[in-house]
């Protein structure tokens, strides 16, 4: 979103029309650097059914003030036994994004695409059975600090473009990822 706005906040505490295209782009991007670093080929992405929503879309169970994502899952197709799979939704939380960006003088597209790559590889690792979903609350602090590390990992490489370079020193060193607002099925 060059030369456009980069976090201005509508009234109503979610992204207006003028945030859609950078939400946009940084779902392009997270899912091409997610699908590079885990090797996807071109239907891996269909394994992982997922689905993102923003303010507007979500439910009130999936909202959360203390957290700029939270992921939830939902059994898809339960009344077919055979067909069951897990759907995720990834519930980004427009205006601590958009306070967060404005806050600490972040890009919107850089922002959203370390948060979206971050929800990303969480999914993943549930998908692989290398994280449960439904951990105790006592393992989620270590899995966030691996899913932070991760997402530096993937992101490292980009760092000049989309202001990543300042998003990705902000949440170096993240030491107590905040689980505040995490509620039943949710992950924040």
């Amino acid at each position: 979103m060059k030369n456009g706005p980069t976090y201005g906040q509508s009234a109503a505490g979610h992204f207006g029309p003028e945030h859609i295209a950078a939400v946009d782009e940084a779902l392009y991007v997270a899912e091409h650097c997610c699908a590079d670093y885990f090797k996807f080929d071109g239907g891996g992405w269909k394994n992982l059914r997922f689905e993102l929503g923003t303010a507007l879309q979500l439910r009130p169970e999936e909202l959360s003030p203390g957290a700029l994502a939270k992921l939830a899952r939902y059994e898809a197709h339960p009344w077919l036994p055979r067909a069951r799979h897990h759907l995720y939704r990834i519930c980004l939380q427009d205006g601590p994004i958009l306070e967060v960006a404005r806050r600490d003088g972040l890009e919107l597209v850089g922002l959203l695409t370390y948060v979206l790559t971050h929800e990303l590889v969480h999914i993943v690792r549930f998908q692989r059975f290398e994280q449960l979903f439904d951990a105790p609350w006592r393992e989620r602090p270590r899995e966030e600090l691996r899913v932070h590390r991760l997402t530096h990992d993937i992101l490292h490489p980009l760092r000049a473009p989309m202001g990543l370079a300042a998003v990705l020193a902000r949440y170096q060193g993240l030491s107590e990822p905040s689980l505040e607002g995490g509620l039943g099925r949710c992950w924040t």
